[in-house]
């Protein structure tokens, strides 16, 4: 077909109009994403959040393993993304070097990592780490 690599157009095939529907619901739903980044506003109501509710946070032992986990899932995806497509979810990926992506996934697996731990700390200093008490009968 004159040269055009098919992958790009057929990725999500019927279903890739969702994408454009979820902007538009969200839009709609949540007025904000149109006057403010969704990526920034998402601090704040986390930090609004945990000064309300308590979080009972698992065991490191357990987190830590499950985030990873997630992180190197979500990571992949990524790359299936572009060995099914040929097109890159970032286009900044497909413009550096493979040694450049493993060191971003890792900086990102990192403060993934960061985040949850700091987001543990601060919610103990909070509540006087009322979720980490084990209840004794």
């Amino acid at each position: 077909m004159l040269g055009l690599d098919t992958r790009k157009l057929s990725y999500g095939g019927n279903w890739k109009f969702l994408t454009y529907v979820n902007l538009v619901l969200q839009t709609v739903f949540f007025g904000l994403c149109v006057l403010i980044d969704m990526h920034t506003i998402i601090v704040p109501l986390v930090l609004v959040q945990m000064y309300i509710q308590n979080h009972v946070y698992p065991s490191r032992l357990k987190s830590v393993p499950l985030i990873c986990f997630s992180g190197v899932l979500c990571i992949s995806w990524l790359q299936w993304v572009h060995h099914a497509s040929g097109i890159w979810v970032y286009t900044f990926l497909g413009e550096i070097s493979l040694m450049s992506r493993l060191v971003i996934s890792g900086v990102t697996l990192g403060l993934l990592l960061l985040m949850h731990l700091l987001g543990q700390e601060l919610s103990g200093r909070i509540w006087g780490n009322l979720g980490t008490q084990k209840k004794r009968n």
